[in-house]
């Protein structure tokens, strides 16, 4: 698997942990947007097709942890 970039990092914790696109963004200090191309990126990454199954294929992977 591809490594994750630090801010797609940062942004795929924080959806982990039930934080909205705007909760992430202003915690990290980006944009929206960008949050939400640092989730995509994230997402296909994994081979998710949306951002619970994001988190439940990292969770399984062991990259992350509930």
């Amino acid at each position: 698997m591809r490594s994750f970039r630090n801010a797609s990092w940062n942004a795929f914790v924080g959806q982990e942990r039930g934080k909205t696109s705007g909760d992430i963004a202003q915690l990290l200090g980006l944009s929206e947007h960008t949050v939400n191309h640092h989730l995509l990126s994230a997402g296909r990454k994994l081979g998710a097709s949306n951002r619970t199954h994001s988190v439940i294929r990292a969770v399984r992977r062991g990259i992350l942890s509930i």
